[in-house]
């Protein structure tokens, strides 16, 4: 019975370890668990360094963002590109003075258009102020170059081959002819009477119907408008050598329209010579006396405010001009400046 006392497990209980052993095993096995508690600290400050590094770097890319800096320019550029915009000055030109004419004055205005099927849309291009003097029997005519930059009225500065479409546009008194009358004259002081419209048709047919028009030509020109293109190989030039031909309507509305080796000022020299010839010859007796049978029959090539009696009241004028007293006068290099 003793022995098996003995044997009872006793070294658990603290108190009965007494020997200088015991104290040694004991010390051991408190410092291992004091240990891993004191590494498991280290171990969690790394984890809590990589976890703050990412979230300040993902901040830093949305800062420019917030700042907004593409936005300051665009809202500062937009007042310097409105003055950029607009090339016309902000004023309306004071009208120049009306021509102060002597005797029994006659402003007639000439006016071509590729076509009468659309006026709001078609420009201009032929613009030629003929003054007739009925008293001194002379005529004077003006060509106005298309892009001649003048201020029209109700619309602004433009050039002023856009004042006839824009006057059927907007419905100006007088329709395209009134807006560009208006304009001749408060640009240039002429007033204007009268006006007369032809399109490439009607000016081919109304030569045609005159039997043509003999012209002297005395430099080459090239009747071809716009340049041969090399995908169709049956076009090619037409030059005109220098001489005189007989020139039905399809010829002279080459003549008068091209601007190959030229530019629109050469052009006016070229439509008011064919304008002179045209007169020349038809201001026979015989003409005189076809007017009303032609004004019938062409009515449809052209339109004009003037009346048949009109015409016929300056048949007599016409009959006792000379060439020498028809004047041709043109807008050119030495009255302009590029713009």
């Amino acid at each position: 019975p003793s022995p098996s006392a003995t044997r009872t497990p006793r070294p658990p209980v603290a108190t009965t370890a007494t020997s200088s052993s015991d104290k040694a095993t004991t010390v051991p096995t408190l410092v291992p668990s004091i240990t891993p508690s004191l590494t498991s600290t280290p171990t969690f400050t790394p984890s809590s360094t990589p976890t703050l590094t990412p979230s300040i770097a993902a901040t830093e890319p949305s800062t420019p963002l917030v700042a907004g800096p593409d936005i300051t320019p665009t809202q500062t550029v937009t007042p310097t590109l409105t003055p950029t915009l607009t090339p016309t000055p902000l004023f309306t030109p004071t009208p120049l003075p009306t021509v102060v004419t002597t005797g029994d004055v006659l402003n007639l205005l000439l006016v071509g258009a590729d076509s009468a099927r659309d006026l709001k849309s078609q420009n201009t291009d032929v613009i030629i102020v003929a003054s007739i003097n009925k008293d001194t029997r002379q005529v004077s005519m003006l060509s106005i170059p298309r892009d001649l930059w003048v201020y029209i009225p109700t619309l602004g500065w433009d050039r002023i081959n856009q004042a006839h479409k824009h006057g059927h546009k907007y419905d100006y008194p007088g329709k395209g002819p009134g807006l560009l009358m208006d304009t001749i004259e408060m640009n240039f002081g002429l007033p204007i009477d009268h006006w007369v419209r032809v399109d490439f048709q009607g000016f081919t047919r109304v030569v045609d119907e005159l039997g043509g028009v003999e012209m002297t030509v005395a430099c080459p020109v090239n009747l071809r408008y716009m340049a041969p293109t090399a995908d169709d190989p049956n076009q090619e030039e037409m030059y005109l050598a220098p001489g005189v031909y007989q020139m039905d309507g399809t010829t002279a509305l080459r003549y008068v329209r091209t601007r190959r080796d030229g530019s629109d000022l050469f052009r006016a020299r070229r439509q008011q010579q064919f304008l002179k010839a045209m007169w020349d010859q038809g201001k026979s007796t015989e003409t005189i006396a076809k007017i009303p049978g032609l004004w019938s029959a062409l009515r449809d090539s052209y339109e004009t405010d003037l009346d048949l009696l009109d015409v016929l009241a300056l048949a007599p004028v016409a009959l006792e001009i000379s060439p020498q007293r028809v004047r041709s006068r043109f807008i050119g290099y030495d009255q302009t400046k590029n713009w």
